[in-house]
């Protein structure tokens, strides 16, 4: 067996491995302990799925996404005027500029052409708000009601002011649910368990 052969059996014995590991260890909605339903703004809510976000083989946060209606139609998660609640569970330390840099590039993928210069605005600012970094464990939630509009929580505490209007909850929902999303392994994974609870 010349030396270029035996290279690629090997190669493709530990990408057998590799996959037949990942299978094995592959995490499920149930280890991630979302619950099926959350009270929200006097709402019963209804879990839409969640997902694992990784980047470069790290497991970087799990996602679970949560709406009124609990559709699994992605144009309804991005459009519909009701109560939407996502929650973010870091993995690992994230620091607050990565993560603004990361949430501004989806944003800038899913913004409107035409977007209005007070969408814009508002995007800036919501993007400030990350001022303090991610540690492992940390959680944070974005919740979107009709009228008062989106607020962000890191570890429950309120980030910065309300960022009124449904327009920028639709941009921060097809960051995650559009067909630009930041994260499509990740939509994925939530949509697979949307449609497996029937929903």
């Amino acid at each position: 067996m010349t030396d270029q052969i035996r290279s690629w059996v090997i190669a493709v014995f530990v990408a057998a491995a590799l996959a037949t590991a990942g299978l094995a260890s592959a995490p499920t909605l149930e280890r991630w302990k979302y619950p099926k339903t959350v009270e929200v703004a006097g709402r019963t809510l209804e879990l839409i799925g969640a997902g694992l976000r990784e980047k470069w083989f790290f497991d970087v946060y799990t996602l679970g996404a949560y709406s009124e209606s609990g559709t699994c139609d992605t144009l309804g998660l991005i459009s519909a005027d009701e109560v939407r609640y996502i929650r973010i569970d870091l993995l690992r330390n994230v620091s607050a500029e990565n993560m603004a840099k990361a949430l501004g590039k989806a944003f800038e993928r899913n913004t409107p052409a035409d977007a209005s210069v007070d969408l814009r605005i508002q995007i800036e600012t919501f993007l400030s708000y990350f001022q303090q970094d991610l540690i492992r464990g940390a959680s944070l939630e974005l919740t979107y009601v009709p009228g008062p509009g989106t607020t962000l929580k890191q570890n429950g505490e309120q980030q910065g002011a309300v960022t009124p209007g449904k327009a920028f909850a639709d941009v921060l929902w097809s960051s995650y649910f559009g067909s630009k999303t930041c994260c499509p392994g990740l939509k994925a994974q939530i949509l697979s368990h949307c449609s497996k609870t029937g929903s």
